[in-house]
């Protein structure tokens, strides 16, 4: 009898064994796996789309950078010979920018946060207008994404990714607001000297310069205000990540919810 009543608890701890191992088993590997993606090195993802925000401290250049902003006389050297010199300011631009590892293309939308003034020791001063706005996306009319070259190197489970100028020559647009008596000639001047640098996940810097002295170029900045004057705008950003939104934590929580919720009913059946 007693051997028989044995057996009985072997076979009821079987079949609860049984029964309880479906349940308990996925949650031990998704615990198991949350732990590995944890502690494992970061790698950079195949197919990304990086989007990030403008940080108060991105600016439009003066003359305390390294290469400052500028119109001049259509033929001078610029802005080195500027006839309008920003100076020493450097004025606050806001707005955002992205970069598609996978097309290897960037936009941004750009915007003047100040009035920037140029100033001239004989002609008087240009101001750009609070608000002017320079763009760069294939989804914008007259406009169009940049392209780019992008490297990665992934260095203690850390990846930084550079983006320097792909190949071609590429525009953006430019919208200016000039005060009375100034006018805008010319409207898509060439990007040159890109160069941004980013950690994935994290900030990132980016700067490049819009305009071209060269005489006859047809892709310039331009202004007119009883002469022409071919401009040279210095940018340069610091850039913080956009965060996932907030409805997408929500979806995921909600999904794993009812997973947990399906997997509850069916083991207490």
């Amino acid at each position: 009898m007693i051997r028989i009543r044995q057996a009985q608890q072997v076979e009821r701890s079987g079949v609860s064994l049984t029964r309880l191992l479906p349940c308990v088993l996925p949650c031990v590997l998704t615990g198991v796996g949350a732990v590995a993606a944890a502690v494992a090195p970061r790698a950079p993802l195949a197919d990304t789309v990086y989007t990030f925000d403008l940080a108060s401290t991105s600016d439009l250049a003066g003359a305390s950078s390294g290469s400052p902003s500028g119109f001049c006389a259509p033929g001078d050297s610029c802005p080195t010979d500027a006839t309008y010199a920003l100076g020493a300011n450097v004025l606050p631009v806001t707005g955002a920018l992205s970069i598609d590892t996978t097309t290897s293309q960037m936009t941004f939308d750009i915007v003047l946060g100040a009035n920037a003034t140029f100033t001239s020791s004989s002609s008087g001063s240009v101001t750009l207008d609070a608000g002017s706005s320079f763009v760069a996306s294939s989804s914008t009319p007259n406009s169009s994404s940049i392209g780019v070259s992008v490297s990665s190197a992934t260095k203690k489970g850390v990846t930084t990714d550079t983006v320097l100028p792909g190949t071609g020559t590429y525009t953006v647009l430019s919208t200016l607001i000039l005060p009375s008596g100034t006018t805008q000639t010319q409207s898509q001047p060439i990007l040159s000297g890109l160069d941004c640098s980013f950690t994935v996940g994290s900030t990132g810097t980016c700067g490049f310069v819009l305009g071209t002295p060269d005489t006859g170029a047809t892709n310039i900045l331009q202004i007119n205000n009883g002469s022409p004057y071919d401009g040279v705008l210095s940018f340069n950003l610091n850039m913080t990540p956009v965060p996932l939104p907030a409805s997408l934590w929500l979806m995921a929580g909600s999904m794993g919810g009812l997973v947990l919720l399906r997997r509850r009913s069916w083991c207490n059946a």
